[in-house]
């Protein structure tokens, strides 16, 4: 028997009518007291308090109202299409007593889930999930999902979400003095409502384990929380190749070798993380490990699980996978190559975008005047401690920053490749378990640091000769002829002051910084619900084509090579300073409202230190 909402939810529905109710009746007594008493201004000040948390309540319920539930994203998985796996959900769908979904949706990332918000029953499957996991596993997740189904957790869920998209909506549009109050209720919202969600799950696991048995589903466990890790590690580290490569590989594919080449360390990282098992007042669910002990606990499987691949329940199989992929990346795909040529392509390309701004920086200092290969050896062998100097601070904020004699190295060991990869000398090769390797045209490793065997200038004389007897030109400058301009968003920090007139958004781009003013609404803003309406406009900005958001009035681009310095103050990074290369000093100072300042922050230091990332 599945477990009721508990009397809690009930109690905390109507103390929300009463606190509005109770709050209105404040605000009736202040007005009448502010009217008929000598010296009203303290009833004015409470009026005024409780006319403010009834606006921003006010607001949240019409953004709720207005909040039109929409149908999940992705590429559907029709009936008609896949008949085998809608023979499975609906054995599955039959066994925990529930009629099956009407749509199956992929999605992107390593999940499975049910809704029905939008007027539809949907089950949301994650690609990884399809392309990793057995029949076996993929049954006892089905069991799962529709578990909720069954037990009427998605109905609740979708009668309780106004409720709690209100108090959510009324706290953030509530002002900074008012946010206490809206916090408590909210505070104990979501412990009253994360309990409950944990008790469900773990009813879910027990409808799984009786129809799928608890070998199975502790399997499917375990085996999400691998693919987890090995999926984060493709999209962290081998899928940021895609931009700069101007082209794209095979999701699946690179899961699948990261998977098969990495299962004794991912294996590892799987027991660590199920050890684990601490739970936290907001979580939905209980601890993945805590999860998988209880299952493991119980008697294994009676009968054998069936261990075919899930994705041959695709019309197509394994091919139907590569088929999705478009849909789920981006509105407009990159062209389809092979993964190690999107690590030679995206390596070389990124590896250029960044010497262009150190060529840039030899030639602001006059160290350098053309910028070619020959002349960043010059310029390290002739000015030694010039060269070092322009790395001085670099890595500050590090936590194992380099020397600048250190930096200075690693500089001319990249110059060195860039043209190695450029001259077609040299390749990257690709690999799923280490950084991908320098190798030469044989194939044999190249270690660039054997070339460099002193401190500067010894060593640049041997590099040069060394380069020389490969063939490469030094005439050339690294990058030269590639596509520099960069023009994805690696970061967008909201509301700073310090950048011109007023508050600003930065928006980090590949190639430059755009600022875009912030447009306030007076009456908005006084009561605390302008930032909300602020950020949505943002983002439709920001859909946009570049060209056009740098067209926005009173917008400012600044190219990355007009900035010829970058700086954090402060532990928690609350200032960072610029210096452009006419000498005008500028910095960009959080605000109360600043949001995405992190990912901001870390973006600009990437891209603005200019030998930082070699």
């Amino acid at each position: 028997m599945r477990p009721r909402r508990s009397g809690a939810h009930t109690w905390l529905l109507v103390a929300f009518v009463v606190l509005i109710l109770a709050l209105i009746g404040l605000l009736v007594w202040s007005i009448g007291q502010a009217l008929g008493t000598t010296g009203s201004w303290p009833f004015r000040i409470i009026g005024g308090a409780v006319a403010m948390i009834l606006f921003a309540i006010g607001f949240g319920l019409r953004d709720v109202l207005r909040l039109q539930p929409e149908r999940a994203e992705g590429p559907e998985l029709t009936r008609a299409e896949h008949p085998a796996l809608w023979a499975e959900v609906d054995k599955v769908a039959q066994a925990v007593g529930t009629a099956a979904p009407e749509r199956i949706v992929v999605v992107g990332g390593v999940t499975a889930a049910v809704a029905e918000d939008a007027g539809a029953r949907e089950l949301m499957l994650g690609l990884p999930v399809l392309s990793t996991f057995s029949v076996a596993q993929l049954g006892a997740v089905l069991a799962h999902e529709l578990g909720h189904f069954a037990g009427g957790d998605t109905e609740q869920s979708r009668n309780s979400a106004p409720l709690r998209r209100t108090a959510v909506r009324a706290y953030q549009r509530s002002g900074f003095l008012l946010r206490p109050v809206l916090w408590l209720y909210l505070r104990l919202l979501t412990t009253v409502f994360a309990a409950d969600d944990r008790a469900r799950e773990r009813a879910a696991d027990e409808a799984s384990a009786r129809y799928a048995g608890p070998t199975a589903l502790a399997s499917a466990l375990r085996r999400l929380a691998t693919v987890d890790l090995g999926w984060s590690a493709l999209l962290e580290q081998y899928a940021p190749l895609f931009e700069p490569a101007k082209s794209r590989a095979s999701l699946v594919d690179g899961l699948d070798h990261l998977l098969a080449e990495n299962a004794a360390p991912l294996a590892a990282a799987t027991t660590e993380y199920l050890a684990d098992r601490t739970t936290d007042w907001w979580d939905t669910h209980p601890p993945l490990g805590s999860r998988v002990a209880a299952l493991e606990a119980l008697a294994p499987n009676a009968v054998e699980a069936d261990q075919t691949p899930a994705w041959t329940l695709l019309s197509g199989g394994r091919e139907a996978l590569g088929a999705l992929e478009p849909a789920l990346l981006a509105d407009d795909p990159l062209p389809l190559t092979t993964w190690d040529d999107v690590v030679q392509r995206g390596i070389l390309n990124e590896t250029a975008r960044r010497f262009q701004r150190l060529i840039d920086e030899l030639r602001r200092t006059g160290l350098a005047s053309s910028g070619t290969l020959g002349d960043i050896l010059d310029a390290a062998a002739n000015r030694p401690q010039e060269f070092e100097g322009l790395f001085a601070g670099a890595d500050e904020g590090e936590p194992t920053p380099r020397t600048p004699p250190e930096i200075a190295r690693d500089v001319l060991e990249n110059a060195a490749a860039c043209s190695l990869l450029e001259s077609g000398r040299a390749r990257y090769q690709l690999s799923w378990t280490t950084d991908a390797p320098l190798v030469d045209a044989t194939g044999e490793p190249l270690d660039l640091r054997k070339q460099l065997p002193d401190a500067l200038p010894a060593s640049v004389r041997a590099l040069r000769d060394w380069l020389l007897a490969q063939g490469v030109d030094l005439g050339k400058a690294p990058g030269t002829g590639r596509d520099l301009a960069d023009h994805t968003i690696h970061g967008v920090v909201t509301h700073v002051r310090g950048l011109g007139e007023g508050l600003r958004h930065l928006v980090v781009f590949g190639d430059g910084l755009l600022l875009l003013p912030v447009e306030r609404d007076r009456v908005a803003s006084a009561f605390g619900q302008s930032q909300l309406s602020e950020l949505d406009r943002l983002s439709a900005l920001l859909d946009l084509p570049v060209a056009q958001v740098k067209a926005v009035d009173r917008a400012r681009w600044i190219p990355l090579e007009d900035i010829v310095s970058f700086g954090l103050k402060g532990k928690l990074i609350k200032v960072a300073t610029l210096t452009l290369k006419d000498g005008t000093p500028m910095e960009v100072r959080v605000t109360d409202d600043t949001q995405g300042v992190d990912v901001g922050m870390e973006a600009l230091g990437s891209l603005l230190a200019p030998v930082r990332t070699f």
